[in-house]
């Protein structure tokens, strides 16, 4: 377990530094904010990790329109949000 997470902080450290391109779907960033919000019990907490991902992606994919209300009720609600929905 431990190789991996050395192989995901490699990875991590590629796409801040520009070596590798992070393109994802919005959902994958209110997944991990609502993770986030539920581990720490803090909505800002989850907030700040969805824009530092949303800040590192070259592409991101997603409906504006939805973009902040999904996020807010994904901190809220700190569960697992296609579960969910």
């Amino acid at each position: 377990m431990e190789d991996l997470h050395i192989k995901a902080k490699e990875l991590y450290e590629a796409i801040i530094t520009g070596e590798h391109r992070l393109i994802l779907p919005f959902v994958v960033i209110v997944e991990v904010a609502s993770v986030v919000s539920l581990l720490t019990g803090k909505e800002e907490f989850g907030k700040d990790a969805a824009v530092e991902i949303e800040d590192s992606a070259e592409v991101v994919l997603f409906d504006s329109d939805l973009k902040e209300r999904v996020l807010d009720y994904a901190v809220k609600i700190k569960q697992e949000v296609l579960t969910t929905l």
